[in-house]
């Protein structure tokens, strides 16, 4: 779990570079990488898009161009080509 608002609520956690172009998630998420690490709120979404880059938008949809990048990435999703992996249980990597 990670701490929001002053209580712990359980959070999923990804590595940036198992994420492939059209993954989408909810927060709470921390979404760990080499170059970054990202904390996904609770009452956000995410979406990695075709370069690669974490998008997060607030809401279910996040204004149009969220509503554009989400309605690709059902596409995506019906045609199976691209799953969210399981969020890792390992601990993430510290800062040294």
């Amino acid at each position: 779990p990670a701490w929001f608002e002053g209580r712990a609520i359980e959070t999923a956690a990804y590595r940036w570079e198992d994420l492939p172009p059209g993954a989408a998630g909810k927060g709470p998420a921390v979404v760990a990488g080499a170059e970054a690490t990202t904390v996904v709120p609770p009452g956000f979404r995410f979406l990695i898009d075709e370069f690669g880059n974490l998008v997060i938008m607030r809401g279910a949809a996040g204004g149009k161009r969220g509503r554009e990048l989400f309605s690709r990435r059902r596409e995506a999703k019906r045609s199976g080509r691209r799953r969210l992996p399981s969020p890792f249980s390992a601990a993430l990597p510290s800062a040294t």
